[in-house]
C-alpha cells in the first residue's frame, strides 16, 4: 500500500508515572505502526493518532515541530481506560517539502476517515489544519469547523498563508462547504477590526474568553457538539509564547479548562478530527506544555469512550419535543431534548430545508420570552428570507 511511504514509525517508549504499572498504561493498549503493510490490512482501530512534525510555515513557533514525539512521551504513560478502546498510532508524517507533508497529511487523514476512524493530529503548526480540512471536505458535503485560539488566524487581504493566516485559505477554496465556523477563546484586544467585521459579516460564531470566564467552559460544548473538526492552537492557554518565542501571554484558558474543552470534543458524536497544534517544546517551562497537551489528548479519549450516541446518531423521535410559537417567523420554533442527559437541539433554517443544531436550555427559555435565539438568527441571515418563506 502506497500510504506507508507517507508514514514513519515511532518508538514506543514513554515516561512512567508513580504507581501506574506498564500493563495499566495507555501505551500498552496501543497498536503501533511499525512499517509493515499488513498493519493496514488488519486495521480495526476506532481512533488513530498521527504525528505531524511540521513548522516551516510557522511564523513564530518553530520548535513545535518536535511536539508529536514530546506529547507521546507523556501521553502513553497515563493510565488506560476501563472501557475497551481500540487505539492506533500511525507514526509521524514524512515530507521533504512543506507541500509534501501537507499532501501526506491530507491522504493519510482521508484514508482513516474512510475507514470510519476518529483521527487525532498532534502537530506542528496550525496551518496543518488546511490539509486536514481538505481530507474531511472530501467526505462531508458541509463541514462545521471549530477553532480554539486567542487570535483569528486570518489575513483579510488574502495575501498570506502561514500558521497565522490559514483560515482565509479555507474560505477562499471551500467557503461553500463550510456550514459553520466557530472560534473559541478569542481575546478581543488581539482581533483587528477588519477581522471582527469579516466574522460578523459571514455570521460565524465566536465564544470570547470573557464569555467563558463569565458563563463557564460549558459554553463551548454547544459548538463542539455540532463540530466535525476541532483545531486547537495551544496558545489559547495562558502562559504560552503568544506573540513571539520570547513573550508569553498572561491571559487565556486555564489548563483544566483546556482539558474540559478537549473532553467536550471527545463527547461530540459528530466530531471526526481533533488536532492540537503550536505546542512549544524545548526547555523546562515548555515541558509543561507537552505534559498538558498529553493530558488534553487523554481527556479527548475519555470523552470519546463516553459518547452518548445522541442526535444525529439517535433519532429525534426518542427525544422530548417542544414547539414555541413566534409571530416573527410565522410558525413554531421546534426544540428537542434528550431526557437522559438534558441536552437540547433546535430547528434552524438550512440551505434547502430546516436543519437541527445543538443549543442549550437558555435558547428554549429565550423563545418562551418571545425572543429568537442568536444561533437561529445566524442561520436565518445566512440562508436569507426567501428560503425561509419557501420552507413555509
Amino acid at each position: 500500500m502506497d500510504i506507508i511511504h507517507y508514514l514513519e514509525p515511532v518508538g514506543n517508549k514513554w515516561e512512567y508515572y508513580p504507581n501506574i504499572s506498564e500493563e495499566d498504561t495507555l501505551g500498552n493498549a496501543v497498536s503501533f505502526f511499525k512499517g509493515n503493510v499488513n498493519w493496514f490490512t488488519d486495521f480495526d482501530a476506532e481512533v488513530v493518532l498521527i504525528g505531524a512534525p511540521e513548522s516551516r510555515n510557522g511564523l513564530d513557533n518553530r520548535s513545535c515541530s518536535n511536539a508529536p514525539d514530546a506529547i507521546r512521551r507523556y501521553l502513553y504513560g497515563l493510565r488506560s481506560f476501563s472501557k475497551d478502546l481500540k487505539l492506533a498510532d500511525a507514526g509521524n508524517l514524512r515530507g521533504k517539502s512543506v507541500n509534501d507533508r501537507y499532501q501526506a497529511l491530507k491522504e493519510v487523514t482521508h484514508l482513516f476517515l474512510e475507514k470510519g476512524c476518529v483521527v487525532i493530529i498532534i502537530g506542528g503548526t496550525q496551518d496543518l489544519t488546511f490539509p486536514v480540512f481538505n481530507a474531511l471536505a472530501a467526505i462531508n458535503n458541509d463541514v462545521n469547523i471549530v477553532v480554539a485560539d486567542a487570535m483569528v488566524d486570518l489575513d483579510v487581504s488574502n495575501q498570506d498563508f502561514s500558521s497565522r493566516a490559514w483560515i482565509n485559505k479555507i474560505l477562499e477554496n471551500h467557503k461553500r462547504l463550510i456550514n459553520d465556523l466557530s472560534i473559541l477563546g478569542l481575546q478581543n484586544y488581539l482581533v483587528s477590526t477588519q477581522q471582527d467585521s469579516l466574522l460578523q459579516t459571514n455570521r460565524y460564531d465566536t465564544v470570547r474568553l470573557g464569555e467563558i470566564r463569565g458563563q463557564g467552559i460549558s459554553k463551548t460544548e454547544i459548538p463542539l457538539r455540532d463540530g466535525h473538526l476541532l483545531s486547537i492552537d495551544m496558545r489559547v492557554v495562558k502562559g504560552q509564547y503568544q506573540f513571539s518565542e520570547k513573550v508569553t501571554s498572561p491571559h487565556g484558558l486555564e489548563p483544566h479548562e483546556a482539558c474540559q474543552l478537549s473532553r467536550y470534543a471527545g463527547l461530540s458524536d459528530q466530531l471526526k478530527v481533533f488536532g492540537i497544534f503550536e505546542v512549544a517544546t524545548g526547555n523546562n517551562i515548555e515541558t509543561e506544555n507537552e505534559v498538558l497537551a498529553s493530558q488534553m489528548v487523554w481527556h479527548f479519549l475519555d470523552g470519546y469512550i463516553n459518547r452518548f450516541g445522541d442526535f444525529p446518531v439517535r433519532s429525534l423521535d426518542e427525544y422530548k419535543y417542544f414547539v414555541v410559537h413566534l409571530e416573527e417567523i410565522g410558525e413554531g420554533l421546534r426544540f428537542y431534548q434528550n431526557p437522559a442527559n438534558g441536552r437540547w437541539w433546535m430547528e434552524v433554517p438550512g440551505q434547502s430545508d430546516m436543519k437541527v443544531v445543538a443549543c442549550d436550555y437558555e435558547d428554549y427559555r429565550k423563545a418562551l420570552r418571545k425572543e429568537l435565539p442568536e444561533k437561529w438568527w445566524r442561520y436565518f441571515i445566512k440562508c436569507g428570507d426567501s428560503k425561509i418563506e419557501a420552507g413555509n
